[in-house]
Order: C-alpha cells, then sequence, then structure tokens
C-alpha cells in the first residue's frame, strides 16, 4: 500500500498516476522529483499506493500466478490441454 516512485521501463502492467508515479528511464533527477512529489502530497500517495495494492492482489496473488504456472505447462504438455485453461484448477482454488 506504499506509493511507488519508478523508471517507466521497470513499470510493467503499472500506469503513471493511477498506480505509480512513472518517470523517464534512466532520469534520476525526475525520480528524485517524483519521490519528493510524492513526500508533498500525501492525498496522491495514499491514493497511488491503495491503488498499487489493489493491482499486485489482482495481478500477483498467489493463486493468480500459479494459474498462469499451470497454464504454461498445459500448452508445453499437449496441445488439446490449451482447452483447458479456463477450467478452474485444484491448485489454484486450493490457495484461495
Amino acid at each position: 500500500g506504499k506509493p511507488i516512485t519508478v523508471f517507466a521501463g521497470s513499470a510493467k502492467g503499472l500506469q503513471h498516476l493511477h498506480s505509480a508515479l512513472l518517470v523517464p528511464d534512466h532520469d534520476w533527477q525526475a525520480l528524485g522529483y517524483g519521490m519528493l512529489t510524492l513526500l508533498q502530497d500525501p492525498a496522491l500517495a495514499r491514493t497511488l499506493g491503495q491503488n498499487a495494492r489493489r493491482w499486485a492482489n489482482d495481478h500477483l496473488s498467489w493463486p493468480t500466478l500459479a494459474e498462469k504456472i499451470e497454464n504454461v505447462y498445459y500448452e508445453l504438455l499437449e496441445p488439446q490441454a490449451a482447452t483447458m485453461l479456463h477450467k478452474p484448477s485444484e491448485v489454484g482454488s486450493k490457495l484461495r
């Protein structure tokens, strides 16, 4: 739930001023200004932190990651296994 200031190239899936404060790659000065911005604007920092936590829970939770990994294995094991991709997995449901 903490606000994030990050280089754009390292922000896969994050959106500028929604879930993070993105700055141009390799621009250390912009990174510093981004940090200062969040320190000086607690409301923005709180909003970005809440949105970042929600995004992480939706995209990086263990059940979500386990399901993505299972799907890769299904695709590698047999071509017709791709039809099982939308079937709830036992592993994913046990982790929820």
